[in-house]
């Protein structure tokens, strides 16, 4: 079954975090209200979740700060969020080097208007996630369209299918992160907490493909197939799935 595959230019540009959460002139101008609602946020926190502690005032005062800022949210609809929200993402933003999430949903969980799609295990998946992998989420296209992906197989003179390297993915949507070497682990990883999914039984139009088996890696790996082995591409699609979505929504703003 083909399926529609997402056709957006792609940077070849490597953004950090920060340019991710908060893009270059998407962020409104400060709103004198949100000081207040930080300073509301600190004051409600018990002191074992940091209330008194100088690095959870920095990362409230600034990071979340910050995140509430680009979110350009009316005076009318900032709220103070959940307790089972806020504690455990303090907790874990404290270690991390992807703070700026945290604070994104920290900043989403303050206002009306998303407050009830954010759920506390999305900061359980947070902690579980690196910033490549943060990019290839804000990368992959809407839901309901596609990217295509690949795994490199080697049909023996047995029949045996062996897999050489899975979750082969576009120059476009692999040049973004850093740590290329890892997108195999990347892609299982966000299709283990279900942030992606990867439909068994569909693949893309031949020619979106074309750019995979163009790679360096990937002719090398096919010419290396053993004596009366058959190389071949194992084709298929990925894309968001439903919590993917809510949870960029929520984690990117």
């Amino acid at each position: 079954m083909r399926d529609p595959v997402d056709d957006r230019p792609k940077s070849d540009s490597k953004p950090n975090l920060r340019s991710v959460l908060h893009p270059a002139g998407t962020a409104a101008p400060p709103q004198p209200f949100v000081d207040e609602a930080v300073s509301s946020l600190f004051q409600q926190l018990p002191a074992r979740a940091g209330n008194g502690d100088e690095h959870v005032w920095k990362f409230v005062s600034e990071t979340v700060s910050t995140a509430l800022i680009a979110r350009d949210i009316p005076r009318k609809d900032l709220c103070l969020p959940r307790m089972d929200v806020v504690i455990p993402a303090l907790d874990a933003a404290r270690y991390s080097p992807i703070k700026d999430a945290f604070a994104s949903l920290i900043a989403s969980s303050m206002d009306n208007r998303t407050a009830h799609r954010v759920l506390p295990a999305y900061v359980e998946m947070l902690k579980q996630l690196s910033e490549d992998e943060l990019v290839l989420l804000r990368d992959s296209p809407k839901v309901g369209r596609f990217t295509p992906i690949a795994d490199i197989v080697y049909v023996l003179a047995n029949d045996q299918v062996v897999s050489v390297y899975r979750n082969v993915l576009p120059p476009a949507v692999a040049g973004a992160c850093t740590h290329k070497d890892n997108i195999p682990q990347y892609v299982d990883n966000l299709v283990r907490l279900n942030l992606l999914y990867r439909p068994t039984t569909q693949e893309a139009a031949d020619t979106s493909y074309r750019s995979l088996s163009r790679l360096g890696f990937v002719r090398d790996l096919m010419r290396a197939a053993p004596p009366r082995a058959k190389a071949g591409l194992e084709k298929s699609v990925i894309g968001l799935s439903d919590l993917g979505d809510k949870f960029l929504r929520a984690c990117l703003v």
